[in-house]
């Protein structure tokens, strides 16, 4: 089962009452400050006020008896302001206890007051607070109705502050009514006003807002950009609940969008792991919930089953029905993947009722298809027609649904496309003002005499002169790279004239001495002929599927694929593919790769820079040698080295070996031929990979060659951005 309804969750409790956020004061210097205040005045109602917003969120209970407090001395003196901003504090006390039948008439007291006053202010803050509760519920008409109302009254007030926030919530509103045009809009334009009025905090939640807008049209890149980007800022910030809220979020996109459970469960743990060092309830009842998906997904039932009864005991499950009715039937689908029939069922038929009693669809879905499952197992057959039958209309629902989902998408990008040009317009337009207004300036400073026309020559002569030195300097590095090129398009052109001439005109020669001397040979002759044949032919093979590796590579044309690589299964192959040659030469090949070390990167990549590595080490290895594959761990990347007990490279030409301008070519101990474009090849795929390759040798003394892979998926999916090795290999 998905988990897309916690990532919803998340950004109304923990985002929808950023409001909740403030600087409080010292609570020992207010409690200080409250125990000199004797009079019942306004400036009392004020510290009280302020006092429970200390508590707000740790201690409801507190803060809901300072601000009851608060309300009855503001009754008594006839203080409307702090009677509204009183009850708006115990209507969120009530949020923070999971009481909707107080927390709503609270605040619809509140409210009542505020547009008796004629308070624009507090008319706004209330009726915004309102609105958002109601979306926390559920309840999207009434969410969008008060959200307007908040936006409506703060367009009264002088001060922006207000207006922007409700323009920010209003953004959400949209967003969970799948208007993302509208959504991005109203985001957008309150993280402008919060990032040009340096306000941090709410500029964090304005980045987490668009990430999740971008997440629902399924645009990776954008979605976790932004929380990226929010990351970023709360660092200045701080704030500990933001930072687990976007965690859980990119957690949560990496399986919505790239089906990536392991790098889901990385952020998924870490959101955890902070949850429980900060005791944040919501966020250990969401993390866990997800992260029982995950076991659920990969088939670990007993580990699904464990996190889901751990979430059940948490203690506001039983006032948040929407989890409540998933986990109930996630534990369902656990308990049938491992058999258990009985279990099975209760927990299905427990998550169905109270999905069709809230209207959750998807779950009541899955429950009909787990408990159609299960009447099948018992061959109740009737009563699994029913189950299934009422699965498939559920499921014609939810496709309805989802059509209309991808129609919004669609209207979406359309829109946005239509707006990208209305912009390009708009700013060509405006281009052409600005262009107007140049000219315009320029005749009436021109009629200011021939001093300021002389001296707006002189600088129009000195901007192109500048101008030109400047254009001067990237001929000249154009230059500089276009006679690189030159000299490896001249090099490669000379690697096929004379490296392909020579073998063909050796397999020339034999064939035509065996075709003409065919008869006067005994079967040696024409065996010994036919096996240089052999021989002659695979080296220019090689040597084809070298030049052939090398120019798709310069050509952009070879693309990095990763993928979840066992480095053990692909040196195994490698040294299976190459067994022959050594057995020939009498070599001892050893791999001593550990089975478990894994690797997300290309196999196909990697597999062609180890047969190019392990074939050059028999061809520099004497009879009776010795080669040997390993891998270890250094500063984040796997090193796999291939290590031979060969004739070694002289330190002279250590720094010509990865260079096709400087190729070095060498016979190998049995006077087989070589090219050295092999390893200019593995320079390049080693880039493709995101890491490095060098070496270890001397003359006499064995090479052990060696290549990088990042051990961080982030990082091989960056792949591409490698260094230039040419200069960094080492003796």
């Amino acid at each position: 089962m998905k988990s897309r309804f916690t990532l919803l969750i998340i950004s109304f409790i923990v985002v929808f009452t950023g409001y909740a956020q403030s600087k409080s004061h010292v609570p020992d210097s207010l409690a200080r400050l409250l125990r000199s205040a004797t009079r019942e005045d306004s400036v009392k109602v004020k510290l009280l006020l302020a006092y429970s917003r200390c508590f707000l969120s740790a201690k409801p209970d507190t803060a809901l008896v300072i601000s009851r407090q608060a309300v009855e001395i503001s009754q008594r003196i006839n203080f409307s302001y702090g009677v509204i901003r009183g009850m708006n504090s115990m209507a969120i006390c009530y949020w923070y206890q999971n009481n909707p039948r107080m927390a709503i008439p609270t605040f619809h007291k509140a409210l009542a007051i505020a547009v008796k006053d004629q308070n624009a202010d507090l008319e706004s803050m209330v009726s915004g607070n309102l609105g958002i509760y109601y979306g926390v519920l559920g309840v999207s008409d009434s969410c969008m109705k008060y959200n307007l109302m908040a936006l409506n009254a703060a367009k009264k007030l002088p001060d922006k502050t207000r207006y922007i926030k409700s323009v920010s919530d209003l953004g959400m509103v949209f967003y969970n009514k799948g208007s993302y045009v509208e959504a991005i809009e109203y985001i957008i334009e309150s993280k402008n006003y919060y990032e040009s009025n340096h306000l941090l905090y709410d500029l964090v939640i304005s980045y987490v807002r668009l990430g999740l807008v971008y997440s629902s049209i399924n645009d990776f890149e954008k979605s976790i950009g932004n929380y990226r980007k929010g990351l970023q800022v709360n660092d200045s910030v701080k704030d500990v609940k933001l930072e687990m809220t976007i965690l859980q979020n990119i957690g949560l996109l990496y399986i919505e969008i790239r089906k990536n459970l392991d790098s889901a469960e990385l952020y998924l743990n870490r959101a955890l792991e902070m949850a429980r060092e900060n005791h944040s309830q919501e966020t250990m009842l969401s993390a866990m919930a997800n992260l029982g998906n995950i076991a659920l997904d990969k088939k670990e039932y007993k580990e699904a089953i464990s996190i889901f009864n751990d979430v059940l005991k948490l203690p506001q499950i039983p006032n948040q029905n929407k989890e409540h009715a998933a986990i109930l039937v996630n534990l369902g689908k656990a308990y049938l993947g491992l058999g258990d029939i009985g279990r099975a069922k209760d927990y299905a038929e427990k998550g169905i009722k109270l999905a069709e009693a809230q209207k959750f669809v998807t779950f009541e879905r899955t429950a009909c298809k787990i408990l159609g499952d299960i009447e099948a197992r018992k061959k109740n057959y009737k009563e699994a027609l029913g189950y299934y039958i009422r699965y498939a209309s559920l499921q014609d629902t939810l496709g309805s649904a989802e059509v209309k989902h991808r129609i919004a998408e669609i209207v979406f990008q359309n829109t946005l496309n239509q707006k990208e040009k209305e912009n390009l317009l708009l700013q060509k337009e405006n281009d052409i003002k600005l262009q107007t207004i140049r000219y315009q300036r320029f005749f009436m400073f021109a009629a200011g005499g021939i001093l300021l026309l002389g001296f707006i020559l002189l600088v129009v002569i000195v901007r192109n002169n500048r101008r030109q030195r400047a254009m001067n300097e990237v001929l000249d590095q154009k230059n500089k790279e276009l006679k690189e090129l030159n000299l490896t398009r001249d090099k490669f052109f000379s690697i096929i004239a004379h490296d392909l001439k020579s073998p063909f005109n050796g397999l020339l020669g034999l064939l035509t001495d065996l075709d003409e001397n065919y008869d006067d040979m005994d079967e040696v002759s024409k065996r010994r002929i036919i096996g240089s044949l052999k021989r002659s032919s695979h080296n220019t093979y090689n040597l084809l599927i070298n030049l052939l590796d090398w120019s798709q590579s310069q050509s952009g044309q070879i693309k990095s694929v990763p993928q979840d690589t066992s480095l053990s299964d692909i040196s195994k192959e490698v040294l299976v593919i190459l067994s022959a040659r050594a057995e020939a030469k009498h070599q001892n090949l050893i791999n001593v790769i550990d089975t478990e070390s894994r690797v997300y990167s290309d196999p196909h990549i990697i597999q062609a820079m180890l047969l190019n590595l392990v074939n050059n080490a028999i061809k520099f290895t004497p009879a009776n040698g010795t080669i040997t594959l390993r891998s270890i761990s250094v500063n984040g990347f796997l090193q796999i080295e291939v290590s031979d007990t060969g004739i070694g490279i002289p330190p002279s030409q250590v720094q010509n070996l990865f260079r096709i301008d400087a190729q070095f070519k060498r016979r190998g101990t049995e006077n087989e031929p070589g090219t050295g474009l092999g390893l200019i090849m593995c320079n390049e795929f080693a880039s493709l990979l995101g890491g490095e390759i060098g070496l270890k040798t001397g003359q006499d003394s064995g090479t052990t060659f060696y290549f990088t892979i990042p051990l961080n998926p982030l990082r091989g999916q960056n792949a591409g951005n490698a260094h230039d090795l040419s200069s960094k290999n080492q003796s």
